[in-house]
């Protein structure tokens, strides 16, 4: 490719000394600028040439540099936030080991299950400062959201859902944390986007990009528009159990025109599903753990 071709050092290099050559040797000629010298529009003509040259290939190379530039402090930032990855499921399986092998120990002794030892809704919230604490490196700001909404299976109609743990910049607490909503026969218009996304049970993963890709979904008439211009990025991520029901929902939003350091939904795709989706997977690893700890147990 051409512009490839242009960009490369040896040649960017030796472009830029024959055009600044080259604009020397013709204001030496032009002298005076005397329109009655022999060959003055000639000399004019290549020298504007020249300039014109110089100028374009100029912005070419500064934007490539800019460009670059950015290219690498994603990269890194990028590295960064795998190593979290990993140091971070590391440190989540070593600590849930070590604590449901305590509740093990005691549903063995009693047949009952103490969840302080042990708990989904604890190891939840633990998961969602693992993440957030990941996402404000990778997005190099602290204005994102985290949480995990659980579909209330020990209800017959499994119809409900119910937020169980998040993580944001200051703890405060979402609106409808701990609250039990029912997402079936729902008012799409009117409805929270989590219960639209149960409801729909569809497996990709959701991501709104802009403010007003957000702001479709997430600043419904029921609330007033309290929301409008509030989120600039949404990523929801299914959890589904193997029999292909919708057991949970990961949640990132960005506050404050923050992207996670991404300029394009392309950028965004591919963070979540290198670095987020595999954390949803966590989610579902300790779903299946509370099955078996639950099974055969009272609490």
């Amino acid at each position: 490719m051409l512009k490839n071709f242009f960009t490369r050092p040896p040649v960017k290099a030796i472009v830029i000394f024959l055009l600044t050559t080259g604009i020397s040797v013709l204001v030496s000629m032009l002298g005076n600028w005397d329109k009655t010298q022999a060959h003055f529009w000639i000399k004019l003509s290549a020298f504007i040439i020249c300039v014109v040259l110089y100028i374009g290939l100029a912005i070419l190379y500064t934007t490539e540099e800019v460009n670059r530039r950015r290219l690498l402090e994603v990269f890194k930032r990028q590295i960064d936030t795998f190593e979290d990855l990993m140091v971070s499921i590391i440190s989540i399986c070593q600590m849930n080991a070590s604590d449901i092998n305590k509740s093990i120990h005691f549903v063995n002794d009693t047949q009952t299950i103490d969840l302080n030892i042990w708990s989904f809704d604890k190891s939840c919230t633990e998961l969602c400062e693992h993440i957030y604490n990941s996402i404000c490196r990778l997005g190099n700001s602290k204005k994102y959201g985290v949480a995990y909404v659980k579909l209330v299976e020990n209800d017959p109609k499994q119809d409900k859902v119910q937020m169980i743990a998040f993580s944001n910049q200051n703890k405060h607490k979402p609106a409808v944390f701990n609250k039990v909503r029912q997402f079936k026969d729902i008012d799409p218009e009117n409805a929270f986007h989590d219960l639209c996304l149960f409801r729909d049970a569809k497996a990709d993963n959701d991501i709104r990009f802009t403010q007003d890709e957000v702001d479709t979904v997430f600043a419904q008439t029921a609330k007033g528009n309290k929301n409008k211009g509030k989120y600039h990025i949404y990523i929801g991520i299914p959890v589904f159990c193997d029999n292909r029901k919708m057991i949970g929902l990961l949640e990132i939003v960005g506050f404050d025109d923050t992207r996670l350091g991404c300029i394009t939904r392309e950028e965004v795709e591919e963070i979540t599903n290198k670095y987020l989706v595999p954390y949803a997977n966590v989610f579902l690893l300790l779903h299946k753990m509370e099955k078996a700890l639950l099974a055969g147990t009272t609490h």
